[in-house]
């Protein structure tokens, strides 16, 4: 009985946990849709200023949330994967989106513990989606960089890339 117990909280809150990783890729999502003008939303400016702080917040809770690597292997793939598509996303649209939000999709990234890439790379493409998104960030942020010779100001974030 006691087990049993055990078990129906363990499943309320994997059921939780799986909720709050659809819920706020959802919310990264319908604000880079907002952001890359995919689907005509006609949002007013309040509307859409609360969207963009809805994804930064998401970004940063998905970089919390993905980071209990002993929680993945009872969490099916596809979400994982969805919420890590959510935050790759965010880099791909960082000429468009908000830096905060592109800042926050980064850190979420970078503070992942590599249990969970190893967890990964056995299950799904998201290893090789995530190279790849960051390889084209920074060979696009080094050719900004260059054009625009901001690279050359100490200090600033393209002189760390460049």
């Amino acid at each position: 009985e006691y087990l049993a117990e055990i078990e129906d909280k363990s499943s309320a809150t994997l059921d939780v946990y799986r909720s709050l990783l659809s819920d706020l890729s959802a919310k990264i999502k319908f604000a880079l849709e907002d952001a890359a003008g995919e689907i005509p939303m006609g949002l007013t400016w309040k509307q859409r200023n609360g969207a963009k702080k809805h994804a930064w917040g998401s970004c940063t809770t998905l970089g919390k949330l993905l980071s209990f690597s002993n929680i993945l292997p009872y969490i099916d793939i596809t979400l994982t994967e969805s919420s890590l598509s959510s935050l790759f996303r965010c880099i791909q649209l960082s000429n468009i989106i908000n830096e905060k939000i592109v800042a926050a999709a980064i850190k979420a990234l970078v503070n992942l513990p590599i249990t969970m890439w190893h967890h990964l790379s056995c299950n799904c493409d998201s290893v090789g989606r995530g190279l790849a998104t960051c390889f084209d960030f920074l060979y696009e942020k080094k050719n900004n960089c260059f054009k625009s010779r901001r690279c050359r100001k100490p200090g600033t974030f393209a002189s760390h890339i460049c």
